[in-house]
């Protein structure tokens, strides 16, 4: 009797399971990673509201693009913003397994300066020492084209390099900013919100407009979609009403964010962002966020997926995704 008694115990115990399982686990946590500065005021809204959705929603913010890429390969992270070439690479070497479901931050790069001259020719940067932010990432790819479009040679070095623009790099915003700050060097490549924050702590004041020297380089009137929102293919497919909904939100976070800037940047300090500054309507116009759907956003992402695969087809995996790495709005 009691072998009986188990026996149905663990029946009840198997198809309460497949039950479960067949509900979509609707207890199961959602995880986002973004990195500091814009991408995380991209969604600031849905950190103001503690947007949950249909699930629980953990929003992580990361100190290092890398910690990206990995987050998707290791799944453990379902829905992430990272920059467009990096979503590019990650669906043309892992089996397509991203979608992108939007682009939020149209350009937000540009080169600080403590020299203390007016600079309006990048030719002005020959005989210089950049510092710059993540080599391999968006930054770095993105300035060693707009040289190369300039006819400029450049070369990875410390020290002063006579007819060339001599590039050194750190991992890390904060580092640079301590690099101009120390007085090592004169001129470091960032993103705003950390433009902003260098102004305040080294006195540095902007030199050039990345994204200016981008429309200037493809002659064009419009800025390159600099980051993504991106989903797993596993988690998307299992998951299309959750992902509506969100990209939803995130339409409304872009506008939002746009026009309140103060409390935009108070829910992302209270989400963990290390910015420690005042958020200004400024500061927030020079981060370009602007939400664009996956259709929208396709054929920019296109023009600036093969500027970078004419540049070096490496920095987007190989070749332009094909239509499956759009979401169908």
């Amino acid at each position: 009797m009691k072998k009986i008694v188990i026996f149905f115990f663990l029946l009840i115990v198997v198809g309460v399971t497949a039950l479960a399982g067949c509900s979509g686990r609707p207890d199961q946590t959602v995880t986002v990673f973004m990195t500091d500065g814009a991408p995380a005021l991209a969604v600031s809204k849905l950190l103001h509201d503690n947007y949950q959705g249909s699930r629980e929603i953990i929003y992580e913010i990361k100190t290092v693009p890398t910690a990206l890429s990995s987050g998707i390969i290791s799944n453990e992270a379902d829905i992430v913003l990272m920059p467009t070439n990096m979503a590019s690479t990650l669906y043309n070497t892992g089996g397509q397994n991203v979608i992108l479901l939007s682009t939020v931050i149209q350009g937000s790069l540009y080169m600080v300066t403590t020299d203390g001259k007016t600079f309006n020719d990048v030719q002005q940067l020959v005989g210089e020492v950049v510092v710059n932010i993540g080599r391999g990432q968006t930054p770095d790819i993105l300035f060693k084209y707009i040289l190369e479009q300039n006819d400029i040679e450049y070369v990875e070095s410390e020290e002063p390099v006579t007819g060339k623009v001599a590039l050194t790099f750190v991992d890390q915003p904060p580092k640079a900013i301590a690099a101009l700050a120390t007085g090592d060097y004169k001129f470091a490549i960032l993103g705003e919100p950390q433009v902003t924050m260098s102004h305040g702590a080294t006195g540095a004041v902007v030199a050039f407009d990345l994204q200016e020297l981008w429309r200037q380089a493809e002659d064009s009137d419009t800025n390159y979609p600099q980051v993504s929102v991106v989903a797993r293919r596993e988690f998307y497919n299992n998951n299309r009403t959750f992902i509506n909904n969100f990209i939803s939100q995130l339409q409304s976070s872009a506008q939002w964010t746009n026009e309140n800037p103060e409390a935009a940047g108070l829910a992302v300090q209270a989400a963990g962002s290390g910015l420690q500054l005042a958020f200004t309507a400024d500061l927030i116009q020079r981060c370009n966020i602007e939400f664009k759907s996956a259709q929208q956003s396709k054929q920019a992402v296109e023009s600036y997926l093969s500027a970078l695969h004419a540049f070096n087809p490496a920095t987007i995996g190989g070749s332009l995704p094909d239509d499956d790495f759009y979401h169908n709005d």
